[in-house]
């Protein structure tokens, strides 16, 4: 017999249509991020104190004008920050870097097609490397 248009077929155990048929994350992938996290972290943070000497981002930029170099290695942090958020509250930490890289890309597209300085387009751009790097290290 023909099976037409509106016919039900059986549900087995496969996937179905629209189902995601990536192969699921092990358990362990969201601890080896986090482990990346913490890591590049420490180091950035290093990075970005040996680039202001210390001082505040606030009192830099007002005594200094335009500060790329800063805010890059800020805009890496800041998404460390939010990965690390992420992990402490059991989040799906692969999906959330998924996410967020592409919240920063678009903020970057955003800010680069817009009227923004180099300090803005030095943060988004930053936040992107560094997620990009993340995503490729798991």
């Amino acid at each position: 017999r023909s099976r037409g248009p509106d016919a039900v077929m059986p549900r087995g155990p496969g996937p179905r249509h629209g189902d995601d048929l990536r192969p699921a994350r092990r358990p362990a992938d969201d601890g080896a991020i986090a482990g990346l996290v913490e890591r590049r972290r420490s180091v950035v943070e290093a990075e970005l104190s040996a680039a202001v000497s210390g001082a505040s981002l606030c009192s830099i930029s007002k005594k200094a004008g335009s500060v790329p170099t800063a805010k890059y290695l800020e805009g890496r942090l800041a998404v460390l920050s939010l990965l690390r958020r992420a992990v402490r509250s059991a989040s799906d930490v692969g999906a959330t870097l998924d996410e967020l890289r592409a919240e920063w890309q678009a903020e970057l597209d955003r800010v680069v097609g817009g009227d923004f300085g180099p300090d803005w387009r030095a943060y988004r751009a930053g936040g992107v490397d560094e997620l990009d790097e993340l995503a490729a290290a798991r």
